[in-house]
């Protein structure tokens, strides 16, 4: 393990964890966005919500991803894990 990474190990994880948490949100967040499409009555009400789905997944979903998986790259080199059983779970996700 890299000796001066070691004190922020935990908070990495925290990270990691928090970002990968608020991902999954939005990507629950973005099927429920789009099935409001479907009841839209005028093009207005077309186009906002249109809009509020692109930006939510641009802006919010989008970085947190980024960050969710910026964390784990950081987190996979400074603790030296290069095992079976983490490529085996790179093959699944």
């Amino acid at each position: 393990m890299t000796e001066w990474l070691a004190p922020a190990i935990p908070y990495l994880k925290a990270i990691h964890v928090t970002m990968l948490a608020f991902w999954c949100a939005g990507l629950f967040a973005i099927p429920l966005l789009l099935s409001r499409h479907g009841s839209v009555v005028g093009q207005e009400d077309y186009t906002r919500i249109r809009r509020i789905t692109h930006y939510g997944y641009i802006y919010v979903t989008t970085p947190f991803a980024v960050l969710a998986i910026a964390s784990g790259t950081v987190l996979m080199f400074a603790r030296d894990v290069f095992e079976l059983w983490l490529f085996a779970k790179f093959l699944f996700v």
